[in-house]
Order: C-alpha cells, then sequence, then structure tokens
C-alpha cells in the first residue's frame, strides 16, 4: 500500500506517532507496576516461609551464647508466643493467630499471582499492538523517505 505524501497523510503519519509513543509509555508503567507486584510477591513468599515450623537451632558451643538466653517462660505464655504472630496491614500491626495470618498471606499471594498473569497479558497484547503501529510508521515514514531505524 502506497502512501502519498501530503497534508492528510502527515495527519496520519503523525497521529501513529502519537499513539506509538502513547503505547510505549504505557507499556513501561505496566512493567513498573509487574515490578511492584513481583517483590510484594517475594516478600509475601519469605513471609510464608517464615511461618512455617522451625527445626530448633543447634545449641552454640560459645559460652557468651548461652549466657545471653532469655529467662525462662511460664508453659503457657510459651505457648501462646509460638502461636501468635505480629503482622503487618497497611500502616499497623496486629498479632493474630499463626494460622490466621498463614491464610491471610496465602489468599494475598492467590490474588497477587493472579494480578500478575494479567498485567503479563497486558504487555504482550500491548507489545504486540506497538509492533502493528511500528510497521505502519515505518511504512509511513518510507513514504517520507524518514529512515526509522
Amino acid at each position: 500500500m502506497a502512501f502519498e505524501a501530503g497534508p492528510a497523510s502527515n495527519e496520519r503519519y503523525m497521529k501513529a506517532m502519537a499513539l506509538r509513543e502513547a503505547l510505549a509509555d504505557d507499556i513501561l508503567s505496566t512493567q513498573e507496576m509487574l515490578t511492584e507486584l513481583e517483590s510484594r510477591r517475594a516478600a509475601n513468599r519469605e513471609a510464608l516461609g517464615s511461618l512455617l515450623p522451625h527445626r530448633p537451632a543447634a545449641a552454640s558451643s560459645s559460652p557468651t551464647a548461652r549466657s545471653r538466653s532469655p529467662p525462662p517462660m511460664h508453659p503457657v505464655a510459651k505457648a501462646d508466643a509460638r502461636n501468635r504472630v505480629w503482622l503487618n496491614l497497611g500502616d499497623m500491626f496486629i498479632k493474630v493467630n499463626r494460622s490466621v495470618a498463614a491464610e491471610l498471606l496465602a489468599k494475598d499471594q492467590k490474588t497477587m499471582e493472579a494480578e500478575i498473569t494479567g498485567a503479563k497479558a497486558q504487555i504482550r497484547g500491548q507489545v504486540q499492538q506497538l509492533h502493528e503501529i511500528d510497521a505502519q510508521v515505518t511504512e509511513q515514514g518510507q513514504a517520507y523517505n524518514v529512515d526509522m531505524a
């Protein structure tokens, strides 16, 4: 398809270039959002891992490590300390049962997985659309003898 040089084709060329720039900007902002979601997902994964039961640490052979151990706790307080954890919800910290915290984190993890999948699909569609626009702009630029490389 040959493009004629003139005011109408110049206007189409400028609109295509503006659309190309806007689409590229959208792709970059979506990629930035995807990066933030990935870092939140990693932090959630780390938090979920810390809620899993741990093996007791090996006893240290240094005498200073033994002397710094906390005083013995009452058995009820010790059980409560193991079953309740601090959880950051927005701008506040609350103490909840370990199982409740794990459920909340798992639910948040699923939500983030869905958002990440949607963002990746959105980027794929935007990149495909950008390639189509690039082909049009290159073809129109050749009509004006503009090097698009």
